[in-house]
């Protein structure tokens, strides 16, 4: 399934981002990899709104938590294949007096639940944006022409280079710092086993 963009060409040009007069194919494409990376990063859609089924382990405590955000409505839910609905939905959590454990034995919990907000989030657009201004920038200049450049000087002119694990090799790369910071603030992450 293909979910829009976290942000438009309209939102680009908000920002004061040249994409060019009329050809917007560069942009877009960009749109679509950044979103990708940054969904990726967040272990969720952020927005629009969708219908995923993932399958958790079952845990004794009565408070289930999802790994999506935000959840805001689930649908059905399955103990080992058996159909329960002595639950309770609370934020991204489900609540169940008897636990997620039949007895002892592991269990797996399958969560069909909508999760998503209606539209991203203002900041988030705005990373999105930013990591495409330098995607252009390196298009226009050409992909890879400045690899490994960390700094330049003018007097006594001088390049210096970052090689290794540092090196920017794609500069609408999402830093460690952000995915991190996604992580905590979406979810961290889900094995999505179907959306619609």
């Amino acid at each position: 399934m293909a979910l829009a963009p976290l942000a438009t060409v309209d939102d680009l040009e908000a920002l004061g981002v040249d994409v060019g007069s009329g050809d917007t194919g560069v942009a877009d494409a960009l749109l679509d990899s950044v979103s990708a990376a940054v969904r990726d990063a967040a272990g969720s859609v952020i927005a629009p709104p969708v219908t995923s089924t993932v399958t958790l382990p079952g845990v004794a405590d009565a408070w289930l938590s999802l790994p999506l955000t935000p959840v805001t409505s689930v649908s059905a839910v399955k103990v080992d294949g058996e159909v329960v609905t002595d639950y309770r939905h609370v934020g991204s959590r489900l609540w169940r007096r008897s636990g997620w454990l039949n007895g002892c034995a592991p269990t797996l919990v399958e969560v069909t639940c909508t999760h998503g907000l209606p539209e991203a989030p203002a900041d988030i657009v705005k990373l999105v944006c930013t990591l495409l201004a330098a995607g252009l920038i390196e298009s226009d200049e050409g992909l890879g022409a400045n690899r490994g450049v960390s700094g330049e000087g003018v007097d006594d002119y001088r390049v210096s280079f970052t090689r290794g694990e540092d090196e920017v090799v794609d500069k609408t790369e999402l830093p460690e710092r952000t995915r991190r910071m996604l992580a905590r603030r979406f979810g961290g992450g889900a094995h999505v086993t179907r959306s619609s």
